[in-house]
């Protein structure tokens, strides 16, 4: 499924912020169509026919262009990020400040933490249990099944969008579920 161009997406943007309709005819990747919306009837039984790709065809051109744009508005949004993150950083610290430097507060902090130790070790002995500790071994099996259960339909899904276009599935009791896809960067590598 192709996806806009650098140039669309940004139009897109603007025709959304501005509240106007889309006019960039960028349908493949901004087009939603709810399943739910679709006045067909049920299923039916089809053969699904594709023809081989035409060895002779050149493959799509490289939009230098779009390229720049697209890096130009990805660029933008990380400075805006790191500038937020940096000033949630202070005003974090001026807002722990605030109670931080008053003795009603640090009092009450400590008996907090008095009451917190004694809930720990109680919960240490109990855990020591037999009880405890075969059930503690089968719910860390299960958290380990649903992981690899989740990074496994994370995949299936991103295929299933690749294939269909569309970001939505039935599941198998006939609810429909929208799934979205998420890209995040990595923290930059420090070489050493």
């Amino acid at each position: 499924m192709p996806f806009c161009t650098a140039l669309q997406y940004r139009t897109r943007i603007l025709d959304l912020q501005l509240k106007q309709p889309i006019a960039t005819g960028c349908k493949p990747c901004h087009n939603k169509t709810r399943m739910s919306d679709t006045t067909q009837s049920p299923v039916q039984d089809a053969e699904i026919v594709t023809e081989p790709p035409n060895p002779s065809s050149p493959p799509p051109a490289f939009d230098i262009n779009a390229y720049n744009a697209t890096l130009e508005i990805v660029r933008h949004r990380l400075t805006l990020l790191e500038k937020a993150r940096a000033e949630m950083k202070t005003l974090n610290e001026m807002y722990n400040d605030i109670f931080t430097n008053d003795d009603g507060y640090n009092e009450a902090d400590k008996v907090v933490k008095e009451a917190l130790k004694k809930k720990k070790d109680v919960k240490a002995q109990l855990a020591k249990q037999t009880a405890a500790v075969e059930t503690y071994g089968k719910i860390k099996d299960l958290k380990a099944q649903i992981k690899d259960n989740e990074e496994a339909l994370s995949q299936e899904l991103m295929e299933y969008y690749k294939t269909s276009g569309v970001t939505e599935i039935e599941t198998e009791d006939g609810d429909v579920q929208e799934f979205k896809i998420v890209v995040k960067l990595k923290s930059p590598r420090l070489l050493v």
